[in-house]
C-alpha cells in the first residue's frame, strides 16, 4: 500500500489541488524494493539505520517515540524525514498513542516548518509527504518540499542540491 500526500499545484501531477492518494497494487514501487534490499544487506530497516547515523546536528526536533529529522544525504533543500524510534512499527495501526501522537505532533511541525520556508525563499507552497510502511523499511516518512526545479542530472537519477543539510537543519529548527 503507497500513501502519498501533495500539496500545491506544482506536486500534484494530475490534480492540481492539494490532496492525499492511497494506493494498493501489485506492484512493488522502487523505493520499496530498495528498503527491502537494504534490510537484506544491513539486517536493521533503513530508517532504524538513518537514526543511528544522523549526528545532533540535523535533528530538527526529537518528538521521544520519533525524531524529525534532516537526512545527512538531503536531495532538496529543506528534505526531511520523521523516523520512529521503534523500527519493528511498520504500520500506523501498530502504533501506540504516544507513537501516533508523536507522527501527528512531527507532522504538524514539519508542514508548518515548510510552509514558513516557502515563504521565506520565494516559492508556491509544494511539497510531497510519503508515508514508508511495511517489515521492509519500517514506518517513516519523508516531507519533500519543492524548493528546487528538477534538472538534468537529477533525469539521470544523481542529485545536485542547493543546500547544506546542517544550514537547513539548523533554520528548520529556528522555525519549530
Amino acid at each position: 500500500v503507497s500513501i502519498i500526500k501533495n500539496v500545491g499545484d506544482q506536486i500534484g501531477g494530475s490534480l492540481p489541488h492539494g490532496h492525499q492518494q492511497i494506493l494498493l497494487s501489485n506492484i512493488m514501487p522502487r523505493r520499496v524494493k530498495e528498503n527491502k534490499r537494504f534490510l537484506e544487506k544491513n539486517g536493521i530497516p533503513f530508517a532504524a539505520f538513518l537514526l543511528s547515523k544522523t549526528p545532533q546536528a540535523l535533528i530538527v526536533r526529537d518528538y521521544g517515540p520519533a525524531v524529525l529529522v534532516v537526512p545527512y544525504f538531503m536531495r532538496r533543500p529543506f528534505d526531511m524525514m520523521l523516523c520512529l524510534r521503534d523500527s519493528s512499527r511498520g504500520h500506523i495501526y501498530d502504533l501506540s498513542p504516544d507513537e501516533l501522537r508523536s507522527v501527528v505532533t512531527g507532522w504538524r511541525d514539519a508542514t508548518l516548518a515548510i510552509r514558513a520556508v516557502m515563504a521565506d525563499i520565494g516559492r508556491d507552497l509544494a511539497f510531497n509527504v510519503i508515508t514508508h510502511n511495511g517489515s521492509e523499511g519500517g514506518l517513516y516518512f519523508e516531507f519533500l518540499p519543492y524548493t528546487q526545479e528538477t534538472g538534468g542530472y537529477e533525469q539521470l537519477g544523481l542529485v545536485s542540491c542547493q543546500s547544506d543539510p546542517l544550514q537547513a537543519a539548523s533554520r528548520l529548527k529556528s522555525l519549530i
